[in-house]
């Protein structure tokens, strides 16, 4: 016959109230923490993807704009839609010594805030 049968006091083990009650304020102390962190690193994930389409707008536009000369190149502003997100192009440039210098200024908002980048190149 099994031991614990005779006496199912003395060998019974579980948690007793107080360990519940431990756990549980730990899990209430923890749990916002983690998830402001959970939070906080889809934004900075999502800032970073933004950035990186801005990115590579501005290298496309660029890259397009360095296959043709200098003189067909006309300044001006456009938009491209990414995956739902509006970025405003504007386009700049500056003669020098021979060369054009071209700026592309690729905008968006994100979380009610103006965001940018630039991306420049000479032009032949």
């Amino acid at each position: 016959m099994d031991p614990t049968l005779k006496h199912p006091t003395k060998h019974r083990k579980g948690y007793t109230l107080l360990e519940v009650l431990i756990a549980a304020v730990i899990l209430v102390i923890t749990l916002p923490g983690l998830a402001t962190l959970v939070i906080g690193s889809r934004k900075t994930q999502v800032s970073s993807l933004r950035m990186d389409q801005a990115s590579q707008i501005g290298q496309q536009i660029l890259d397009s704009l360095m296959l043709q000369p200098a003189t067909l190149f006309t300044p001006g502003n456009t938009a491209r839609t990414v995956s739902g997100i509006k970025y405003s192009v504007a386009i700049t440039n500056t003669p020098n010594n021979g060369f054009t210098i071209a700026v592309i200024t690729v905008s968006w908002n994100q979380g009610g805030k103006a965001q940018q980048i630039q991306t420049q190149g000479v032009l032949r």
